[in-house]
């Protein structure tokens, strides 16, 4: 879920997005520092004046370092390419859909539950 402001001198736009999907994770030891492969889909919807349909797709490689047998702290590089496609809501007529691909990099706590 997410909310974000675009500005320009000229306008502003408000737009709220709500993004879900699985995604799967591989670890290739079980030390206490190891590397790791992640990729993951997601499906979603955005309202800002103008309904849009979401996906997401992204692949990410990274170092975990286990606190615990519970917890690890991780970092990593990856990519996301996302897409938007509006639908103008009065005659559902399908606009070109938008294309964005990121490379990011991330730090974040993962917590297995037994």
């Amino acid at each position: 879920m997410g909310y974000s402001n675009f500005s320009t001198s000229n306008q502003s736009s408000d737009a709220i997005a709500i993004l879900g999907g699985p995604f799967i994770r591989y670890y290739f030891s079980d030390s206490y520092v190891t590397p790791f492969f992640e990729a993951g889909a997601g499906i979603g919807k955005s309202w800002s004046g103008l309904d849009a349909n979401l996906f997401s797709a992204n692949a990410r490689g990274g170092l975990a370092v286990f606190v615990n047998d519970n917890v690890a702290i991780d970092i990593g590089l990856g990519y996301t390419y996302f897409r938007s496609k509006v639908f103008i809501d009065a005659d559902f007529i399908d606009v070109e859909p938008a294309h964005q691909g990121n490379i990011n990099l991330s730090l974040g706590i993962s917590v297995f539950v037994d």
